[in-house]
């Protein structure tokens, strides 16, 4: 008797954590149609949420939990993810939307030389680097003009320890 009472009670253990498992994972995924059809979804759960190649451009996540989330190739052009939770998340070959173009003319008396050079993560606190904005700087020497296209994600306060980053590597 005392052996057919400790099955039962192990069946049911494990079928209310099957229970809240998928509970926990459908409400998941109702968040995440949510977030893709209004764009925002400020504080929501998405810890190890496979969250892989969707378009979430400009998508408002400030404060969200995406411990753990898989965000690999995902568009996060202009997305808010101020003080949102990264530890541990993959943003390999994730698309932030940081990009800027910069020309150079470099002249002197013997020739001159042209270079192109396209950014992928702009420097912050650089007045140069504002979301969107021409700076030229000339000299007699030459000139250089850059542009600053927007897009740029938001993660101003985001904690992002050991996220796995666009290019790869580990955050530390």
């Amino acid at each position: 008797m005392k052996s057919k009472n400790l099955v039962t009670a192990g069946l049911s253990i494990a079928v209310v954590f099957t229970a809240v498992k998928y509970l926990t994972f459908s409400q998941q995924q109702n968040q995440v149609k949510e977030l893709l059809q209004t764009k925002q979804c400020p504080e929501c759960n998405f810890s190890n949420a496979n969250l892989q190649g969707l378009d979430l451009q400009g998508v408002k996540l400030q404060g969200a939990n995406l411990e753990g989330a898989n965000l690999s190739g995902a568009k996060l052009t202009n997305a808010n993810l101020k003080n949102a939770n990264l530890n541990r998340a993959n943003l390999t070959g994730a698309d932030l939307g940081c990009s800027g173009i910069t020309f150079n003319l470099d002249a002197n008396s013997q020739g001159a030389n042209m270079d192109v050079n396209v950014t992928a993560v702009p420097e912050k606190n650089n007045p140069e680097n504002a979301v969107v904005g021409l700076n030229m700087k000339a000299t007699e020497r030459g000139a250089t003009v850059r542009l600053n296209l927007p897009g740029c994600a938001d993660f101003e306060n985001a904690s992002l320890q050991e996220t796995k980053m666009p290019d790869g590597k580990i955050h530390p």
